[in-house]
């Protein structure tokens, strides 16, 4: 298979839009989000709520800015998700100690066993997904995501340098 790295010219009609990278990228994400979501429902656990438990399990306690960066679920989506999460008891909010204007935010135990029941089928899922991909694919896939993570953050750094 050959892979072209250029632009694709839209205009002149060539593009299969179903091999174009960025296409399909963000077709695989919306398939994988919505199944997950779907499994998730069958617990009663909205998968925004799955992402914010797994970010504080993986990350320990945080702030509201940091939930949206890793889970990249826009700001008031996530601080709905963590008041709702907060009154049903799965996390809990406090200051800041080195930065008062910053309210720190962590898993408690009640947010370990929503965590612990998510798990199950995310886990689940990861491992329906992956079963048409040998080790090699599956690595070299985690590669190529890699990179063009890093390549985003740089761009977005490079902007930002370029405009001071």
């Amino acid at each position: 298979m050959t892979v072209n790295k250029t632009m694709p010219n839209l205009e002149a009609g060539t593009v299969d839009l179903e091999r174009y990278l960025p296409q399909m990228l963000n077709s695989v994400s919306a398939q994988m989000n919505e199944r997950l979501a779907q499994e998730l429902r069958t617990i009663d656990l909205p998968l925004a709520y799955w992402r914010i438990l797994a970010i504080l399990r993986w990350r320990g306690d945080c702030t509201l800015k940091d939930i949206h960066s890793w889970t990249v679920i826009d700001t008031s989506t996530a601080s709905r998700a963590v008041k709702r999460l907060e009154d049903e008891g799965a996390l809990l909010r406090c200051w800041d100690k080195s930065d008062t204007r910053n309210r720190r935010i962590s898993i408690t135990e009640e947010g370990e066993a929503m965590f612990n029941r998510g798990w199950t089928i995310v886990s689940g899922f990861h491992d329906y997904l992956m079963q048409d991909l040998d080790a090699r694919e599956l690595e070299l896939i985690t590669l190529a995501l890699e990179k063009l993570q890093y390549r985003l953050r740089r761009s977005i750094w490079d902007k930002r340098k370029s405009m001071r």
